[in-house]
């Protein structure tokens, strides 16, 4: 049982099978409550951290937040209430396939780009991945040969 997890191929897929999970309890959560994460590297800029159904969401702001400058970082979750459309309302897509896409939003006060995938498209490859490292049968090391020094006197 030792050997089973010597190779590092063994150790990256049990990383990538709980990374798997993770994302999978995410996915579910998001389909009835929203999560939030916002952290404010200045008092202009914002990188914002979003959950929601099904969907996860990575958006940088520039201008001024919408929320009072007094932490660093913010978590906070609601119940799901806007779609995929509302919650985009007014954005231009510069790139987008269904729910996943690149946005660019602009208001009076701030400008903000936003990356959206939907968590489909994390655990499928991420489970695929995952069972190759931890299934596939690891290589036979060769032996290495002995080379003589071919230096003469």
């Amino acid at each position: 049982m030792g050997d089973l997890f010597k190779p590092w191929r063994r150790k990256i897929g049990v990383v990538t099978l709980v990374m798997v999970c993770v994302f999978s309890v995410g996915w579910v959560r998001s389909f009835g409550i929203s999560d939030v994460m916002e952290c404010f590297p200045s008092e202009s800029s914002m990188i914002r951290l979003i959950s929601w159904g099904g969907n996860v969401s990575c958006s940088y702001q520039i201008g001024k937040p919408p929320v009072k400058y007094v932490k660093w970082f913010l978590f906070f979750a609601y119940e799901n209430q806007y779609s995929f459309e509302t919650e985009y309302e007014g954005c231009q897509w510069v790139w987008r396939v269904g729910h996943m896409g690149v946005a660019t939003c602009s208001d009076t006060t701030s400008d903000s780009i936003a990356a959206v995938s939907p968590y489909w498209s994390i655990v499928i490859p991420l489970t695929l991945l995952s069972a190759y490292l931890l299934l596939s049968k690891p290589r036979i090391a060769k032996p290495k040969a002995i080379v003589e020094n071919g230096l003469s006197e």
